[in-house]
């Protein structure tokens, strides 16, 4: 049985042609795997300083002397330091459990919710925890969708332990002084006469 030249001819053409379709799509093939491997790198890239960062931050709360929590939008604990921690006697780290049971404070809650509904950018006060003392800074970062607010807290029992004790002292030094002042006045003015 013999094939004629020309059916010959268009098979050969058919294989060329699906060899060199075979070929492009093992280009283009080629060109999404290395694509696909250069985004993997990209974002295993980012991840890694992502991760660093987050690391970074984490070190940084931690190395602060005074508790610090970050509080996102949903009232949810984002991060903390230990300090935080052992001052509203927390076992576990705090991050996931909502500010009011971490802190089971209403008046802390009240100035967390009041920067992060946007009434102001960041309040200070005082607080009485544990039987201290502690000036409170809320500072409201980043946009309406992801807002989030800083909580530092400062214990400054001792230092208004001090004021009261320096009002104190010049009270009774300048009381203390009047006594002798006025004797010599007196003295003074009796001479004179």
């Amino acid at each position: 049985m013999s094939v004629s030249p020309v059916l010959m001819l268009i098979l050969v053409g058919a294989v060329i042609g699906l060899y060199l379709l075979v070929i492009q799509r093992a280009r283009a093939l080629d060109l999404k795997e290395a694509q696909l491997l250069v985004a993997t790198r990209e974002r295993d890239r980012a991840q890694a300083q992502g991760s660093a960062a987050s690391r970074d931050l984490q070190a940084l709360i931690e190395a602060c002397f005074d508790p610090l929590l970050i509080v996102n939008a949903s009232r949810t604990i984002k991060l903390c330091n230990q300090r935080a921690c052992e001052l509203f006697e927390i076992k576990t780290n705090g991050v996931g459990q909502s500010l009011i049971a971490f802190t089971r404070n209403h008046e802390l809650e009240s100035l967390v919710n009041t920067v992060l509904e946007g009434a102001e950018d960041h309040l200070e006060s005082q607080l009485h925890l544990n039987e201290s003392v502690y000036r409170v800074r809320v500072v409201r970062d980043g946009n309406d969708q992801q807002a989030q607010a800083v909580v530092t807290l400062q214990d400054v029992t001792e230092l208004l332990r001090l004021t009261r004790a320096r009002r104190d002292m010049v009270a009774n030094f300048s009381h203390d002084l009047r006594t002798p002042i006025s004797s010599v006045r007196l003295l003074v003015d009796t001479m004179i006469q």
